[in-house]
């Protein structure tokens, strides 16, 4: 079982296998907070993408200091340094346990090139 100050660091994630391909759905609101004022500022974009391997919609939380990217529905996305925050919290006899996926980043994942075209074949008869 890990310590209590490892997982402070964050659960290390290998995306690909547990969630597969991501496809971008939708932008949530902005993750916001009250500042000394008592304004509300934005912390964190929030992304929605639907994992092909978990065949559920994932939210997404990055920093608002990094520009925020435009995706079409269906896009293939990709994360940059994943992890997941781990929260917990006590309720009365139970406890409520909170995953949160933030990266570093998300962009557009690149499309295979590698894929050679299919060849045309010439079918010649010699009758």
């Amino acid at each position: 079982m890990a310590k209590m100050n490892e997982l402070n660091k964050g659960i290390a994630l290998d995306i690909e296998q547990s969630f597969g391909n991501l496809k971008f759905l939708r932008m949530k609101e902005d993750k916001r907070k009250e500042d000394e004022e008592g304004e509300l500022v934005s912390t964190q974009s929030r992304y929605v993408v639907q994992s092909e391997q978990q065949l559920s919609e994932e939210v997404i939380s990055i920093d608002i200091s990094v520009e925020k990217k435009i995706f079409h529905f269906g896009d293939l996305v990709q994360l940059v340094n994943p992890r997941i925050e781990y929260y917990s919290f006590r309720q009365g006899r139970r406890t409520d346990n909170y995953l949160k996926i933030v990266a570093d980043d998300i962009v557009k994942a690149p499309t295979h090139k590698n894929e050679e075209p299919k060849k045309k074949i010439s079918v010649e008869n010699k009758s």
